[in-house]
């Protein structure tokens, strides 16, 4: 039962992921944005680990006991997302926004202590390595996210959105790995399946907020 409904999320997560890589590729011909390219590559990787986890539930009805082809498109994923932040950034910078910091400049640095210490944590449960390459870019993608909103004056809008819904997507990938080490338990299967909901909710943002702040 857990593995057709993990199935058909993971069905809807592609979908999700397929139509709005179609439209980011059109837009991106449209507006030859570079923006639209990062994007199209940040859906598009995601989508491949995808297709391969939703084979191995369809083909050997289990999840894929090799996952480096879905840890590598993944990875590969968050890598374009990161990209995608500092096109924003560079943005920002060319329309004048100024880089100073409210509050405090060492909070970002707190987003790599974060991953770090998840990374020792997962390791207990899953592999050293592909733990500690997660561990890195997700630091590196929270730090940027933090960073950008904490600027106390953004050109362009801001893209305030954009490192807000980067921020909740990374909290939210780290909640589904956490929930996903007691999968023994019943309660936390049904949770993990809300949270990957939330997730696959919160792809069409990315295009909705790139769409608003970059003009043809």
């Amino acid at each position: 039962m857990d593995a057709i409904i993990e199935s058909l999320e993971n069905a809807l997560q592609i979908a999700v992921l397929g139509i709005c890589g179609i439209f980011s590729l059109v837009r991106m011909h449209s507006v030859r944005e570079k923006s639209y390219l990062l994007l199209f590559a940040f859906y598009g990787s995601f989508l491949l680990g995808d297709l391969y986890w939703q084979v191995c539930l369809l083909c050997l009805g289990d999840i894929p006991r090799i996952s480096i082809v879905s840890d590598l498109s993944w990875c590969a994923a968050l890598l374009f997302l990161y990209l995608l932040l500092r096109a924003a950034g560079e943005a920002e910078v060319s329309d004048g926004a100024a880089a100073a910091f409210s509050v405090n400049k060492g909070l970002p640095w707190l987003a790599p202590v974060f991953t770090a210490a998840m990374a020792v944590f997962f390791i207990q449960n899953g592999k050293i390595v592909s733990n500690i390459v997660y561990a890195v870019l997700m630091g590196i993608l929270l730090y940027t996210a933090v960073k950008g909103l904490l600027r106390t004056e953004t050109g362009k809008g801001g893209f305030r959105l954009l490192y807000l819904t980067v921020f909740i997507f990374c909290l939210l990938e780290y909640a589904l790995w956490t929930v996903s080490c007691f999968w023994e338990l019943v309660a936390f299967r049904y949770v993990y399946f809300c949270i990957d909901i939330m997730i696959t909710l919160s792809f069409p943002f990315y295009l909705k907020i790139i769409k608003r702040e970059v003009r043809p």
